[in-house]
């Protein structure tokens, strides 16, 4: 059956929680992509 917190939905709670992003798609012709990446403050 599904558990929580495992795949790719775990893995986007992980990094969101840690402050980043995960961008997940389908590009063509098939497959998934995943693009992770943080957000920075710069202060000037």
């Amino acid at each position: 059956g599904h558990r929580p917190g495992n795949g790719l939905t775990g893995l986007r709670e992980r990094v969101e929680a840690a402050g980043g992003t995960l961008v997940l798609t389908s590009p063509a012709p098939g497959g998934t992509a995943v693009r992770p990446g943080t957000v920075l403050e710069v202060n000037l």
